[in-house]
């Protein structure tokens, strides 16, 4: 019935490549834990991160805006005096 002498070349077999095959995969497991964690942390760091960038952008946003201005102003300094000197007209009565 169970005859132990073929047992032992199936065991060795299993042995020699299943330890291998083991430690690749407890390998693999352990670097996507870290890789997990590693996420983890760093989803923490967003919001901050999120803030800081919203701030840059509000301040690129206001860099442009004074570049733009002083460029109008230096191409067309008589603009600017007529625009001052301007009144606004009066709204159109689109009622009839």
């Amino acid at each position: 019935m169970f005859d132990p002498e073929k047992l032992i070349p199936i065991v060795a077999i299993l042995m020699v490549f299943g330890v291998p095959m083991m430690a690749i995969l407890t390998h693999h497991q352990r670097k996507m834990a870290e890789l997990m964690h590693s996420r983890a942390n760093q989803a923490d760091a967003i919001p901050q991160l999120a803030g800081e960038l919203q701030m840059l952008r509000e301040e690129v946003r206001s860099l442009r805006d004074q570049m733009n201005q002083q460029i109008l102003k230096s191409d067309y300094p008589s603009a600017e005096q007529n625009l001052q000197g301007r009144q606004t007209p009066p709204p159109l009565n689109l009622n009839g």
